[in-house]
This record gives structure tokens, sequence and C-alpha cells, in this order.
């Protein structure tokens, strides 16, 4: 038997709640806002979680992944997530094919560094010091100045800018003639 007149039929869909997506960790580099993927932190934290498909990722599906915190390592802050587009952190939506990928954005953190000249065995300045902010990881270099009738106790002062201030100290002794 043929039905005669309209006949309406309604469709409706659940959208999945347990759907992949991936999850990259991304630091700055010495340039800021130049972000890479630090593969071997990246090992160490979350890889992927799940969500509902076509929902916005957010920080607490990053979390979750993560023993509920967002993961924090030495030389570095969180900044933001998403995915970085023109210096906006752009919002991803998880796709049902589970091919969504997040970034998770590192700032790199700036220490001070500083170099004080003193007379040997003592807090006396002989030269004025020297104090400047240097990004974690950055190199530094600094050649000690000559004192005539002294001899410094290192000639130059170089290294990598450790994940917290940093305090050097030249010692200059009298020369015995």
């Amino acid at each position: 038997n043929m039905v005669a007149g309209n006949v309406t039929l309604v469709a409706s869909t659940t959208r999945n709640t347990n759907t992949n997506f991936n999850i990259v960790y991304m630091f700055e580099t010495q340039t800021a806002g130049q972000y890479v993927e630090d593969s071997a932190l990246s090992r160490t934290w979350a890889a992927n979680s799940t969500g509902t498909t076509e929902d916005a990722i957010t920080l607490d599906h990053i979390k979750l992944a993560n023993m509920g915190e967002v993961p924090s390592t030495s030389g570095y802050e969180f900044a933001n997530f998403g995915v970085l587009s023109n210096g906006n952190f752009d919002t991803v939506y998880i796709l049902g094919n589970g091919t969504s990928t997040v970034y998770v954005y590192y700032t790199r953190l700036s220490y001070t560094f500083t170099v004080n000249y003193y007379y040997n065995e003592t807090t006396n300045s002989i030269r004025n010091s020297i104090t400047e902010t240097y990004k974690y990881e950055a190199e530094y270099s600094y050649v000690s100045p000559v004192v005539i009738g002294y001899t410094y106790s290192a000639p130059k002062v170089s290294g990598t800018m450790p994940a917290e201030d940093l305090t050097v100290n030249v010692y200059y002794t009298a020369n015995v003639y």
C-alpha cells in the first residue's frame, strides 16, 4: 500500500565522544615567536587524547591526557595551545576521522647573568660588574678586562645559560715582581 501525500523522514546522528586527536609540544627557539618541536620532551608527554567529534580542543583535554596538568619543564613556560597562525593561536576542532593535531606552545624563559670582577679573596670590585639578560640555553661570552699589575682567575667567561640566574666571579691577584 502506498500512502498518499507528503512523508517526512527524520534522521539523527550522535557525535562520537571518543574521537582521537594528536598533541605536539612546541618550544620557542632563541628567536621570539619561533617554535620547534622537541621530540625528546614530546615523547615523555601524552601524544594523543580523545574528545567529542566537532568539539573545540580545550586546555582541559590536554590536561586530561597528562594526568590533570599542563606538562612543564625547566627553562620554558606554557604560553598557549591551538595552531599558531600569523601570531594568533587558532582553535583546533576534533575531526571525526581522528587526524586533528593541537599544538601546545612554550615560551623560552630569560634569566639574569652577572659577571663580577673582584680583587682576590674579596667582594671589592676592581672593574664594573656586567649584568645581562639571556634566554635559557643562549650562549654568553665575556673577555675579562686586563688590569695592569694583576692576573685574572679567568681570561674569559663563557658558556650556555642555565634555567636559573647565574653569577660568575673573576678574581684578580696582584702580581709579585
